[in-house]
């Protein structure tokens, strides 16, 4: 495709998207630029500014001491969907559960900001889905990173986590080796409190479980009668 083409394609585009009342051309096209074409480009040169500011190799670096622990969030996460079962690869749903869980997220790193990591870190399925029609149904399931996509898109979740560390600090700059480790000490500890949780309703099921069965259980023949005398419920009124 040609840029004259290209352009073409988004005025027929911008017609159906945007129809105008008053059936300018010149109307659709700009609402077309205004919501979809200037917030794309923000991403993109976003996104050449933060590859061009941190070290990512270093980084990668910070990450080695806790592998044990990213596997194990990575394994069962990953395992929650029945389409990824084995858990050897994470959609985008297991990664937005994962940041809500573990409450990993901020008004810096919002879920919807996990899912633009996602994608970012996806990009050779991207290009794949770009290039080949995709049964859109199926977008969900084929389109998942594997474990070393998932530490890419860690650090960057640190680094957008890394503008509310430094609020906190005052605008104290923080390094982004630092933020790697707090982003890792949050994690280790919200994944300690979603064990509890899920321990802790594990055992609120069995429980009810079992009274339910106990009370089904209770009839005549199983519940001993109440006796004759002092024993029995009797009712007191107040003397007058």
């Amino acid at each position: 495709m040609t840029l004259c083409e290209w352009v073409e394609g988004l005025v027929r585009l911008s017609h159906i998207a945007y129809p105008s009342n008053r059936g300018r051309t010149s109307e659709s096209f700009e609402e077309l630029v205004e919501s979809n074409l200037y917030p794309l480009y923000g991403k993109v040169l976003l996104i050449q500014d933060e590859k061009g500011k941190h070290d990512w190799d270093t980084l990668q670096l910070a990450l080695n001491g806790s592998l044990d622990l990213l596997q194990e969030i990575f394994v069962y996460f990953s395992s929650m969907e029945a389409s990824s079962a084995e858990g050897d690869t994470m959609n985008v749903t297991e990664f937005m559960q994962m940041m809500d869980s573990l409450e990993m997220c901020d008004h810096h790193l919002s879920l919807s900001a996990t899912i633009d990591i996602f994608v970012r870190c996806n990009q050779e399925e991207c290009m794949h889905f770009l290039g080949e029609a995709v049964d859109g149904s199926r977008l969900e399931e084929e389109m998942e990173m594997e474990f070393e996509e998932y530490r890419d898109a860690l650090l960057q979740c640190a680094m957008m986590k890394k503008k509310t560390l430094e609020a906190a600090a005052g605008g104290k700059p923080i390094r982004d080796e630092d933020a790697v480790f707090m982003m890792l000490r949050q994690m280790s500890s919200g994944w300690k409190n979603w064990q509890a949780v899920c321990e802790l309703r594990k055992l609120h099921a069995n429980a009810s479980a079992d009274f339910e069965n106990r009370m089904l259980s209770l009839t005549t023949e199983t519940v001993e009668p109440l006796r004759r005398g002092r024993m029995r419920i009797t009712v007191k009124t107040l003397a007058k």
